[in-house]
Protein backbone atom coordinates (compact mmCIF):
# COMPACT_ATOMS: atom_id res chain seq x y z
CA UNK A 1 0.00 0.00 0.00
CA UNK A 2 1.28 3.45 -0.42
CA UNK A 3 0.89 5.92 1.88
CA UNK A 4 3.25 8.90 2.49
CA UNK A 5 2.72 10.19 5.85
CA UNK A 6 3.95 14.25 6.07
CA UNK A 7 6.14 14.66 9.61
CA UNK A 8 3.93 16.91 12.09
CA UNK A 9 4.79 17.58 15.41
CA UNK A 10 2.02 14.83 17.53
CA UNK A 11 -0.89 16.19 19.46
CA UNK A 12 -2.04 14.15 22.73
CA UNK A 13 -5.09 12.10 22.38
CA UNK A 14 -5.92 8.69 23.72
CA UNK A 15 -8.66 6.79 24.56
CA UNK A 16 -9.53 2.95 24.72
CA UNK A 17 -12.63 3.90 21.77
CA UNK A 18 -13.29 3.47 18.64
CA UNK A 19 -11.60 6.55 16.76
CA UNK A 20 -14.00 8.51 15.70
CA UNK A 21 -14.48 9.77 11.76
CA UNK A 22 -15.81 12.35 9.62
CA UNK A 23 -15.17 11.30 6.12
CA UNK A 24 -15.70 13.92 3.16
CA UNK A 25 -15.63 12.99 -0.48
CA UNK A 26 -17.93 14.23 -3.46
CA UNK A 27 -18.29 11.12 -4.79
CA UNK A 28 -21.42 9.01 -3.53
CA UNK A 29 -20.32 5.74 -3.99
CA UNK A 30 -16.71 6.21 -2.82
CA UNK A 31 -18.14 8.39 0.54
CA UNK A 32 -20.75 5.47 0.82
CA UNK A 33 -18.54 2.74 1.05
CA UNK A 34 -16.10 4.06 3.33
CA UNK A 35 -18.74 4.74 5.69
CA UNK A 36 -19.86 0.97 5.67
CA UNK A 37 -16.27 -0.16 5.47
CA UNK A 38 -15.41 2.02 8.45
CA UNK A 39 -18.62 1.48 10.33
CA UNK A 40 -18.38 -2.80 9.76
CA UNK A 41 -14.86 -2.51 12.36
CA UNK A 42 -15.05 -2.07 16.09
CA UNK A 43 -11.88 -0.10 15.47
CA UNK A 44 -14.05 2.88 14.06
CA UNK A 45 -17.42 4.75 14.40
CA UNK A 46 -18.22 7.50 11.69
CA UNK A 47 -19.84 10.11 13.60
CA UNK A 48 -20.77 12.24 10.00
CA UNK A 49 -19.99 12.34 6.82
CA UNK A 50 -20.36 14.74 3.99
CA UNK A 51 -20.15 15.76 0.14
CA UNK A 52 -18.00 18.91 -0.10
CA UNK A 53 -15.36 20.74 1.98
CA UNK A 54 -18.11 22.92 3.49
CA UNK A 55 -20.01 20.61 5.01
CA UNK A 56 -16.99 18.53 6.00
CA UNK A 57 -15.92 21.83 7.83
CA UNK A 58 -19.05 21.94 9.40
CA UNK A 59 -19.21 18.45 10.32
CA UNK A 60 -15.51 18.63 11.77
CA UNK A 61 -16.56 21.37 13.83
CA UNK A 62 -19.33 20.26 15.51
CA UNK A 63 -18.21 16.54 15.83
CA UNK A 64 -14.57 16.84 16.66
CA UNK A 65 -13.52 13.27 15.66
CA UNK A 66 -10.53 12.06 16.01
CA UNK A 67 -9.75 11.95 12.47
CA UNK A 68 -11.02 13.77 9.30
CA UNK A 69 -10.99 11.59 5.83
CA UNK A 70 -10.89 14.05 3.43
CA UNK A 71 -10.93 13.81 -0.48
CA UNK A 72 -8.05 15.96 -2.22
CA UNK A 73 -10.90 17.49 -4.55
CA UNK A 74 -13.97 18.10 -3.65
CA UNK A 75 -16.50 21.08 -4.36
CA UNK A 76 -16.67 23.91 -2.44
CA UNK A 77 -13.39 23.57 -0.54
CA UNK A 78 -11.05 21.17 -1.53
CA UNK A 79 -9.31 18.74 0.73
CA UNK A 80 -5.80 20.87 0.75
CA UNK A 81 -8.10 24.37 1.53
CA UNK A 82 -9.73 22.03 4.04
CA UNK A 83 -6.81 20.99 5.75
CA UNK A 84 -5.26 24.09 5.87
CA UNK A 85 -8.13 25.29 8.08
CA UNK A 86 -8.71 22.21 10.12
CA UNK A 87 -5.36 22.27 11.27
CA UNK A 88 -4.85 26.12 11.86
CA UNK A 89 -8.37 25.86 13.91
CA UNK A 90 -7.45 26.04 17.43
CA UNK A 91 -11.00 24.41 18.47
CA UNK A 92 -9.45 21.19 16.17
CA UNK A 93 -6.15 20.94 17.11
CA UNK A 94 -6.67 16.75 18.27
CA UNK A 95 -8.07 16.25 14.81
CA UNK A 96 -5.97 14.20 12.52
CA UNK A 97 -6.42 14.94 8.91
CA UNK A 98 -5.75 12.06 6.35
CA UNK A 99 -6.05 13.16 2.43
CA UNK A 100 -7.31 11.24 0.05
CA UNK A 101 -6.64 10.80 -3.84
CA UNK A 102 -6.87 9.05 -6.78
CA UNK A 103 -3.50 10.69 -8.05
CA UNK A 104 -0.03 8.92 -6.85
CA UNK A 105 2.50 11.21 -7.75
CA UNK A 106 4.89 13.11 -5.39
CA UNK A 107 2.51 16.48 -6.15
CA UNK A 108 0.04 15.32 -3.95
CA UNK A 109 2.18 14.04 -1.18
CA UNK A 110 3.76 17.46 -1.07
CA UNK A 111 0.76 19.47 -1.76
CA UNK A 112 -0.84 17.15 1.86
CA UNK A 113 2.20 17.70 3.52
CA UNK A 114 2.10 21.70 2.82
CA UNK A 115 -1.50 21.60 3.76
CA UNK A 116 -0.50 20.19 7.35
CA UNK A 117 -2.50 16.81 6.72
CA UNK A 118 -0.40 14.12 9.15
CA UNK A 119 -1.14 11.67 6.16
CA UNK A 120 -1.78 11.21 2.54
CA UNK A 121 -3.77 7.98 1.08
CA UNK A 122 -4.27 6.96 -2.63
CA UNK A 123 -7.97 6.29 -2.85
CA UNK A 124 -7.55 3.24 -5.23
CA UNK A 125 -6.14 1.28 -1.81
CA UNK A 126 -8.63 -1.59 -0.77
CA UNK A 127 -10.57 -0.41 1.87
CA UNK A 128 -8.98 -2.14 4.31
CA UNK A 129 -6.25 -0.71 3.97
CA UNK A 130 -7.15 2.79 4.20
CA UNK A 131 -8.77 1.81 7.20
CA UNK A 132 -5.07 0.63 8.61
CA UNK A 133 -3.74 3.59 7.26
CA UNK A 134 -5.75 5.71 8.95
CA UNK A 135 -5.35 3.89 12.55
CA UNK A 136 -1.72 4.67 11.93
CA UNK A 137 -1.77 8.33 11.37
CA UNK A 138 -3.92 8.78 14.08
CA UNK A 139 -1.78 6.50 16.38
CA UNK A 140 0.94 8.65 15.39
CA UNK A 141 -0.29 11.76 15.94
CA UNK A 142 -1.83 11.28 19.49
CA UNK A 143 1.56 9.52 20.46
CA UNK A 144 3.13 12.01 23.28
Amino acid sequence: MTSRTPQRPPTHRSHGAPVTVVVADDNHHFRSGMVRALGNREDFRVVAHAEDGAGALDAIRRHRPDVALLDARMPVLDGFALARLVTADPRCADVTVVLLSARTDDEVADAAHAAGAHAYVEKTQPRRLIGDAILAAHARSAAP
